[in-house]
């Protein structure tokens, strides 16, 4: 038996969306305990646009804090140097 089953269902399924599962036909949101948003979008999902906004925001505010360690930890992809 599938652990997705334990899932709630996925009522805004986008293609580009990290917590959405597919098994078969059936589509579960693994990142939310529940779904039901009426008629209103997922809150949770954000496009690739604005991940990366965020996740530049948050990093210059790393660097004005001159937390290199916390970019480094949480950010490898980019490389401490280039924002020294």
């Amino acid at each position: 038996m599938s652990t997705l089953r334990n899932f709630p269902s996925c009522t805004n399924y986008r293609t580009d969306c990290n917590c959405a599962k597919k098994e078969g036909d059936d589509i579960y949101c693994i990142g939310l305990q529940d779904t039901d948003f009426g008629d209103k979008p997922c809150p949770f999902f954000k496009t690739e646009e604005q991940v990366e906004n965020e996740r530049d925001h948050t990093i210059k505010i790393l660097k004005e804090r001159k937390r290199y360690d916390l970019i480094e930890k949480h950010y490898p992809s980019y490389c401490t140097r280039r924002y020294a």
